[in-house]
């Protein structure tokens, strides 16, 4: 007989002898007595086992030393046994329907319940504590006055139910209460259902969980689900039949079922690479301890060792300098980056060789890529501004249109979306300077000249016939970029955090907590509001209608035409900055610690766990996101981080369909999930593709 968790197995031999190894090593970690009949392990990296024997005797193995001592014994004998997520508790149920809660330091009973209880889990912290009895009734005893309700549909037999705590939102997961082949979440601190129903045709077998990921399946078979475990909904229908499923790392899952063996991301359903297929039925599969190789063995003892296809969604270049600008080329697999002792690297993203570099500007202090990155701005200590232009394999001199006077520091820069036309402000004074190509000098736009003045601010409006302009004289101003003299200030009286001009609307975040939207060019006449304290910045993606605003340790979105907050995204640090993705259905935020996000625009679900860049320092952030493509540049300090990103789905024109032929389910009329037939799932995928 051979038992086996994530990090152990358990092994028994013809005479009885049994024995705990270690599954990457092999190493005996514990020799179990032959009266042994039954082991349960886990605890923390599983270093905590538990056996009992016929006689209702249990002993408890701590397998990192090796030493192990008696436990709670009960006449009527031990029908199961939960370890707690840190291996502190242990819950005994009998055979006669008693339950025991013992700490194992203390080597006591805590608490005593009865009932006709068949089963019972353990959380983290002492009150997570779930019963079940033979009435298929669940209950926290704990929390008394919250009991989650069985799913309707049928009654599946108790020793079927199971239940685990998880730290994801302090959630609660059910499975097979109530009707068979059921999974629900439930939120244990507003004690209500999360999400709907998941639904699969047979008794569900214990899920399994990866940070917010989860897999439900049958071992019956049919398909398994990939679900959010903080929001209960679903991510992907993983094709079947699915006897078993294992995480394998943070990016990849691996299911198993009949002769096949088939590995998907884990972050979006997506199959990664073909079905790996044995003679005969799957049996057990593990993968090695550098996940690149997965060993299998099938019903007839034949053992098969795969290469795993590689899912490295991270590469980062140390280059010599702190990088001063970074960024993607646009339909090109190219990195252009400029650093502090003044060269320009640049590499093809698919190598993780050092860049090519050469000398570019040895005065540069201050560097800027136009939008595509065939432009170039460089600054000197002293303001004195260059620029470049990309011509056959390098950057040549394009201009030398002065700087800022007074040996000023640049203090900041913005590139038309043409890159014909470039604005620069000093860190002192009032004055934006604009430069145009084929322009040998610049024209100053004065925003104020009031003593004391600090630009704060400046862009292209839409069109780029037009440029905005703010600063500590608190107003904002709108100028021609033809003859630049000033209109009347569209603000006045607050201090403009951000401003821009885009789709006939005026967006203006200030530090009064509000962002104001406004028609154009009716500004003034009709503003809408939307309230954030410590605002710091707002976009507005003008062809979904949405706005994200940021600051106080959060960013929120909004659909700006009902007014409604679809999201407010909360973070553990200060964010620095957050953009919409191209296609607006998904959001970028990034934090001054150089912590990076993907988010659902509509939802608010994370799509990605926190990406790390190569610093410390407060990030910048360059993207390309095309159809082939979804590709994420971080700089940081001396570091350059690209990541690639899962893909997005355009909006459907018929999103019962799109959802349905996506994920092989569709929601029934009372509101819960239903996986659909392999028939029914093939029909709606190829009208979908009909389309």
């Amino acid at each position: 007989m051979n038992l086996s968790w994530e990090r152990r197995f358990v092994l028994h031999d013809d005479n009885g002898q049994a024995e705990i190894r270690d599954r990457r090593s092999g190493a005996l970690l514990a020799q179990l007595p032959p009266a042994v009949d039954r082991v349960w392990i886990g605890g923390t990296d599983e270093t905590l086992a538990v056996t009992t024997t016929p006689a209702g005797d249990t002993r408890i193995w701590h397998l990192a030393s090796g030493e192990s001592h008696q436990g709670w014994r009960h006449a009527a004998g031990l029908a199961g046994v939960a370890i707690s997520p840190d291996g502190a508790r242990l819950l005994f149920w009998t055979r006669d329907g008693e339950a025991v809660l013992w700490r194992v330091d203390g080597a006591r009973v805590e608490a005593r319940h009865d009932g006709g209880i068949v089963g019972g889990t353990l959380g983290r912290r002492p009150h997570e504590v779930v019963l079940w009895n033979r009435d298929g009734r669940l209950w926290l005893p704990e929390m008394s006055d919250f009991a989650p309700v069985a799913a309707e549909g049928g009654r599946c037999s108790p020793s079927a139910i199971g239940a685990r705590f998880l730290d994801v939102q302090r959630h609660l997961l059910v499975w097979n209460h109530g009707a068979c082949g059921t999974a629900r979440l439930w939120d244990l601190e507003a004690q209500r259902a999360v999400g709907a129903v998941i639904r699969h045709r047979d008794e569900l077998a214990p899920p399994v969980l990866q940070g917010d990921r989860l897999v439900t399946w049958s071992p019956a078979g049919g398909p398994a689900r990939l679900w959010q475990a903080g929001s209960g909904e679903p991510v992907a229908t993983l094709d079947g039949p699915v006897a078993a499923a294992r995480f394998l790392r943070d990016d990849a899952l691996l299911t198993w079922g009949g002769s096949e063996l088939r590995l998907w991301s884990s972050q979006d359903g997506e199959p990664l690479g073909l079905p790996l297929r044995h003679a005969a039925r799957v049996g057990e599969a593990s993968v090695s301890e550098d996940g690149q190789h997965l060993l299998s063995r099938d019903a007839e003892g034949s053992l098969r060792l795969w290469q795993l296809p590689s899912r490295r969604t991270a590469t980062t270049w140390r280059l010599p300098a702190v990088v001063l600008d970074a960024t993607l080329v646009p339909g090109e697999a190219t990195v252009r980056a400029v650093t502090l002792d003044g060269r320009l690297h640049v590499w093809p993203t698919a190598s993780e060789a050092a860049p090519e570099s050469r000398l570019l500007d040895a005065q540069a202090v201050y560097a800027a890529f136009a939008p595509g990155g065939q432009r170039l701005m460089t600054a000197s200590a002293d303001g004195e501004v260059r620029l470049w232009s990309w011509e056959e394999g390098g950057f040549r001199a394009l201009a030398s249109p002065g700087g800022t006077p007074g040996d000023d520091p640049v203090a900041g820069v913005a590139w038309s979306p043409d890159a014909d036309r470039l604005l620069f402000w000093g860190e002192q004074g009032c004055i934006a300077w604009l430069w145009r190509v084929g322009s040998a000098r610049t024209v100053a736009i004065a925003h104020g000249d009031e003593v004391g003045c600090r630009l704060r601010g400046a862009t292209f409006a839409a069109g780029q016939d037009s440029v905005l302009t703010w600063g500590e004289d608190r107003r904002l101003r709108r100028w021609n970029v033809e003859s630049p003299v000033p209109t009347a200030p569209l603000v006045e009286g607050v201090l403009v955090r951000h401003a821009e001009l885009d789709g006939g609307r005026l967006l203006v975040a200030g530090d009064d907590g509000v962002v104001r939207l406004t028609p154009w060019p009716e500004a003034g006449e009709v503003e809408t509001r939307f309230p954030h304290d410590a605002v710091q910045g707002a976009r507005r993606h003008a062809e979904t209608g949405r706005l994200l605003s940021w600051g106080g340790g959060t960013v929120r979105i909004w659909e700006t035409d009902s007014r409604t907050l679809l999201a407010s995204l909360a973070h553990e640090g200060d964010i620095v900055g957050a953009a919409f993705t191209p296609e607006g259905e998904r959001v970028l935020s990034w934090q001054r610690e150089g912590r990076v996000r993907l988010w659902d625009a509509v939802s608010g679900h994370p799509l990605t766990p926190a990406l790390q860049g190569a610093g410390r320092t407060p990030p910048a952030i360059d993207v390309d996101f095309t159809a082939k493509a979804q590709r994420l540049l971080v700089t940081s300090g001396e570091g350059v981080t690209l990541w690639q990103l899962p893909p997005v789905s355009p909006p459907p024109s018929r999103p019962a369909l799109h959802h349905q032929g996506l994920t092989g389910t569709r929601l029934t009329a009372p509101g819960e999930v239903e996986v659909l037939s392999a028939a029914a799932w093939r029909e709606r995928s190829a009208e979908l593709a009909a389309r």
